[in-house]
């Protein structure tokens, strides 16, 4: 399982990773964010560094 995680400005290239993992069927969880409003990078990085951390996901992007 891999945890992804953006901030508003890399939504359009998550979008893009996303794509990329289900034409490979790779799982995934999208820890957000989840549109273009304005949000702080650290408080999705976190999400998935804990999910990681945790055995939640096997890596994180």
């Amino acid at each position: 399982m891999i945890g992804l995680g953006c901030d508003h400005s890399g939504y359009e290239l998550m979008q893009d990773v996303k794509r990329h993992l289900d034409e490979r069927s790779l799982q995934y969880i999208d820890f957000g964010c989840y549109d273009k409003s304005a949000v702080d990078y650290p408080v999705y990085a976190r999400k998935v560094a804990y999910a990681v951390k945790d055995g939640e996901c096997s890596r994180g992007i």
